[in-house]
């Protein structure tokens, strides 16, 4: 039999486990730091409360543990606190890239681009490099030390001739200026001495196409000949005669080999000739023999400058009637008029006479 005593002392001891005032299983004394798991069912006890959390089999806890390396028994408390996702430097060096665009050549850089010849990288207009083009005679800059002037093209009869100014005794007529620039006894001081007078060395139809392509005609056969000077044609129409077109010069008239033809205008038209315009702009003799016919001349013109005979239509037809002719081989009236008319479907020559500027 126990004892009284020893029976009160076990009644003390046990007393504990009977009283539950937070409704804890009687069953288990639990140390309020302790968590005990059971069937799948995991228990945290504190000294004021318990919370529990009952896991699916199949699923792992949300704390990243694997449910399967857990072994029974095993308790796992998931860190209360948040963690932040640790941020990932990267280490790798910055790379700095640096792109620069060169922008299209210009002229006045300093550098010879395509299209350029030069390039002094400057707006100077008076060296040798303007525009990024090498000076030349006639590009219209006029070069520091090399040219006397520049007006940009390649007349010669101008004022400037390459890239000289123009004057008397360089070679070239100045045109408007000059008469003549060249050795000789026709030319003093850039003056005709005296007016040359020539035959046409070519027969023509009396269809000139009026007067003033009968003066280009006698220019043309003047500068062909190398005869620097301007010339027309002794040459009337019903209209305006040889009189009216012609310069009245005070100076000499002389054929091309520089025999004496008149004094002066005056001379020239009183009817009378100191010797035949027989020769052509080449200097050559024109007709052989004399008299009318031999050498007929397009004309319409008396001795006198004025309109006489006919004229073929302005000397624009060649028709049947008879146009009014002069004779080259005779240095009387007849030189100019006289002689039978010609019909205006056949050929003569023209009479050239120098004129002054």
């Amino acid at each position: 039999m126990v004892a009284p005593r020893a029976l009160w002392v076990l009644l003390v001891l046990l007393s504990p486990a009977c009283f539950s005032p937070s409704g804890t299983d009687t069953g288990s004394a639990t140390d309020p730091a302790t968590t005990t798991t059971t069937s799948g069912t995991t228990s945290s006890s504190t000294s004021t409360s318990t919370t529990t959390t009952t896991l699916d089999p199949t699923t792992s806890p949300t704390t990243g543990v694997d449910a399967s390396t857990t072994q029974p028994g095993t308790t796992t408390t998931p860190d209360s606190s948040t963690t932040e996702p640790t941020p990932v430097t990267s280490t790798e060096p910055e790379t700095t890239s640096t792109s620069t665009t060169v922008g299209p050549g210009f002229c006045g850089d300093g550098v010879v681009d395509g299209g350029e010849e030069c390039d002094d990288a400057n707006r100077i207009d008076t060296d040798d490099c303007v525009g990024c083009k090498f000076a030349v005679c006639g590009d219209g800059f006029v070069q520091a030390g090399v040219e006397a002037c520049d007006d940009g093209n390649r007349v010669d009869t101008d004022a400037c001739s390459g890239c000289i100014a123009a004057f008397c005794g360089d070679g070239v007529v100045q045109a408007g200026v000059e008469e003549c620039d060249e050795d000789g006894d026709n030319c003093e001081n850039c003056v005709r001495v005296y007016m040359r007078v020539f035959v046409s060395s070519v027969n023509l139809k009396s269809s000139l196409g009026g007067l003033d392509e009968a003066d280009e005609k006698c220019q043309e056969l003047a500068d062909d000949a190398g005869l620097k000077g301007r010339f027309m044609a002794w040459l009337s129409t019903d209209s305006q005669a040889a009189g009216d077109r012609l310069e009245h010069s005070e100076r000499p008239y002389k054929r091309i080999d520089g025999m004496p033809l008149a004094d002066d205008w005056v001379d020239l038209v009183d009817g009378m000739l100191d010797n035949a315009i027989d020769r052509s702009e080449k200097n050559g003799k024109v007709g052989v023999g004399a008299g009318c016919g031999v050498c007929s001349v397009w004309t319409a013109t008396s001795p006198q400058g004025a309109y006489f005979g006919d004229d073929c239509g302005d000397w624009n037809v060649a028709l049947v009637e008879l146009a009014g002719v002069g004779e080259c081989t005779v240095p009387d009236a007849r030189w100019t008029a006289g002689c039978a008319g010609k019909q205006c479907s056949l050929m003569a020559h023209l009479y050239c006479v120098e004129q002054s500027l």
